[in-house]
């Protein structure tokens, strides 16, 4: 999948990440048949781009990659995967980007939409989280 997907310059941590996807998904994800769609933006020397990648599978009703840079400093590579109805697939959503390796942003959201199964594990990741005392307005210590 890496014919020219990624944008020029990415960066190491980007590359090492969209190598660990392809080698993860390799034969889950049909990676030579998708829709692709992008969009530049430029203003003098700098500019904005993004770059979509759509795929279909057996149970995925849409896997979608995006990948965008803002005036060459600021890079993200999102991954969203949503499962067809009736399988009791979450939706899951990953992001990483910001300007690496100096400021770096990590999502991870993983959402459940069974109604017939308990999703336990995931409450008690929630539970562990909401009891830590980190909140969105403050800065987890690393």
């Amino acid at each position: 999948m890496g014919n020219g997907f990624l944008m020029s310059d990415t960066g190491p941590l980007l590359d090492q990440v969209w190598k660990i996807i392809n080698k993860e998904l390799d034969g889950v994800i049909p990676f030579d048949n998708y829709s692709e769609f992008a969009a530049r933006r430029f203003e003098k020397s700098t500019g904005t781009q993004t770059v979509y990648r759509i795929f279909d599978t057996e149970k995925l009703s849409k896997m979608i990659v995006e990948h965008y840079a803002i005036q060459d400093k600021m890079r993200r590579l999102v991954l969203n995967i949503f499962p067809q109805t009736g399988y009791d697939i979450p939706i899951f959503t990953f992001q990483i980007g910001g300007q690496p390796p100096e400021k770096t942003l990590f999502l991870l959201d993983i959402i459940p939409v069974g109604v017939e199964k308990e999703h336990k594990e995931l409450q008690n990741i929630c539970n562990q989280y909401l009891s830590s005392g980190i909140n969105s307005t403050q800065k987890a210590s690393g």
